[in-house]
């Protein structure tokens, strides 16, 4: 029989994300809780722009080739920034009511400069694909492409052919593109397109197309805000969940009005949610028919947390690993680490801190000395521990980063109140098998496996079987299906090696922010000196859910 071997080139390497798989099942949770918005939608009024485009074009140029489409559209794409960033500048700096969110603001906001000094402006410089410096984004579709176009789809919106024609659907992507037609001068922004310059004064003249003017736009904002609040849903139709968090997230808003004093953000929807509270002594008690929502968001969080806490553990587990290879020692297999782990001086330290023979007594004393769930504020919590993990890693203190997520770990066990983990909101059957670190596991190692083993013991099994372990299995795992390899660390000839920077511990972004902005952009949210607030729409929007209108 003939052989014949070849040299198999090793893979590339990739920085990659979620090192430990930890990230996707909080992903998946908040995809389900908020589908139709994503971490890179950022503003409500590109979902009837963008539609508007493909329609106005489509009604100007019948029988061009997508050449033409392209080299409008990205032109288009910086004109809107640049009209937004303008009614900012003339309105007192109020970015985030305008301008922020808008496709390419890193190069396009500078060069504004060059209009106040009086020198020309040319749309083609910055919408060109060539790499010339001042080009204002690289994906083909600019910020469309990039961004919005899955969302679209999803929303039917948009549709995107086999051959990759984008067009309109009739059904709500004409719509909402006449309604944005009725409000703006299309002819003036198409000969500003094809004109190639802009002025200050043409910026000034097209100041209807700035995200700012989505409420003023009535037939748009309507049509939005029925997209976005699933109102078009026939009436043996199950309300959405898009619905139903965004009125959750209103809810927030309206019962926390003057008690935070500053506008309302991503973080406090995540403490409000998993607290039910706006700090220590101010519950909230969540309207009935937002219950179940509430409790699937405090789960997020709650997986969140478990990430965090795991994603520390392996950093500093990959820091020692690295600091012995950088003194020429290594560690020949994760085991011997982890036993290595388990009699170190740094493991000793970390149980100091902990009164307790085992992580279950530690975890059953936590249980009258935890602060209440409602006192996300307080320094002790959960949530200020993980707070105290993302600074602890910067600061580069080993010890600190792995109190803190212990700590984390022991008020997760500690507050158990099911077996059941995910029972506000199942996943699908299988789904975890490739995520072992998530909280239906972990709620039956901390009332089995770990439950007997001492604070240095567990840091050795958290640190190999929950870090190098499954790392291993993840990484392999992805590049199964991707030819970039993203190891951090590897078993080699003369043992484990790190591969790379190590991975801090992250935060998942469950896009609520944006969620946030569009109620914003819909302007159901105001902001003022006291904080955020409901406006009257805001208001009959949250009624509406609320009454199962």
């Amino acid at each position: 029989m003939e052989v014949r071997t070849t040299w198999v080139e090793p893979p590339e390497r990739a920085q990659g994300l979620d090192h430990l798989g930890t990230h996707a099942p909080c992903i998946d949770l908040y995809t389900r809780l908020l589908p139709g918005i994503t971490n890179v939608t950022d503003r409500a009024r590109y979902y009837s722009l963008y539609p508007w485009f493909v329609w106005a074009f489509d009604q100007r140029y019948r029988s061009v080739d997508s050449e033409k489409f392209e080299q409008l559209f990205r032109r288009a794409d910086c004109l809107l920034t640049w009209i937004a960033e303008r009614h900012s500048q003339r309105t007192g700096q109020q970015t985030d009511w305008h301008a922020v969110g808008g496709i390419g603001r890193q190069k396009l906001v500078p060069a504004l400069n060059k209009l106040d000094a009086g020198e020309a402006l040319r749309l083609s410089d910055y919408a060109t694909r060539e790499n010339n410096g001042t080009r204002y984004f690289q994906n083909r579709l600019g910020g469309l492409g990039q961004y919005y176009i899955g969302t679209l789809q999803d929303l039917r919106i948009l549709d995107v052919s086999e051959r990759g024609w984008i067009k309109y659907t009739k059904e709500r992507g004409a719509v909402l593109a006449e309604a944005v037609e009725r409000r703006v001068d299309s002819a003036k922004f198409f000969k500003v397109l094809e004109g190639d310059r802009v002025s200050l004064k043409l910026l000034d003249e097209l100041e209807p197309f700035c995200f700012c003017r989505l409420p003023h736009s009535s037939e748009e904002h309507a049509q939005l805000a029925d997209l976005l609040f699933e109102r078009a849903l026939s009436s043996d139709e199950p309300g959405g969940q898009r619905r139903q968090t965004l009125a959750f997230a209103l809810a927030m808003v309206d019962a926390s009005a003057g008690k935070w004093r500053v506008p309302v953000t991503l973080e406090h929807f995540q403490c409000a949610s998993y607290g039910r509270s706006f700090g220590s002594g101010q519950l909230w008690k969540v309207p009935a028919p937002l219950e179940a929502t509430a409790s699937a968001w405090a789960l997020y969080v709650r997986n969140d947390l478990l990430s965090i806490a795991a994603q520390a553990v392996f950093a500093v587990g990959l820091k020692i690993i690295d600091q012995h290879e950088q003194e020429g020692l290594r560690f020949a297999t994760g085991h011997d680490f982890e036993t290595w782990i388990t009699g170190s001086a740094l493991a000793k330290r970390v149980a100091k801190h902990f009164a307790g023979k085992s992580f279950g007594a530690i975890t059953h004393g936590a249980r009258s000395t935890l602060a209440p769930i409602d006192g996300w504020d307080l320094p002790d919590h959960e949530w200020a521990c993980s707070r105290s993990i993302l600074e602890a890693f910067k600061a580069g203190s080993d010890e600190a980063v792995l109190v803190h997520s212990l700590r984390i770990l022991v008020a997760l066990a500690a507050r158990l109140t099911t077996k059941e983990a995910y029972q506000a909101s199942p996943f699908e059957a299988g789904f975890l098998d490739n995520y072992p670190i998530n909280l239906q596991s972990f709620t039956e190692l901390a009332a089995g496996e770990w439950s007997e083993l001492s604070i240095p013991r567990l840091l050795g099994w958290l640190m190999n079987r929950w870090g190098i372990e499954v790392h291993l299995s993840v990484a392999l795992r992805k590049l199964r299906y991707n030819p970039q390899a993203t190891f951090r660390v590897r078993p080699a000839e003369r043992g484990l090696e790190i591969i790379d920077d190590i991975p801090p511990p992250t935060r998942t972004n469950p896009r609520v922010g944006q969620g946030l902005q569009m109620l914003r952009d819909l302007e159901a949210i105001v902001d003022g000196p006291e904080g955020s607030s409901l406006t009257a729409f805001g208001r009959r929007m949250l009624e509406e859910v609320l009454n199962g209108r």
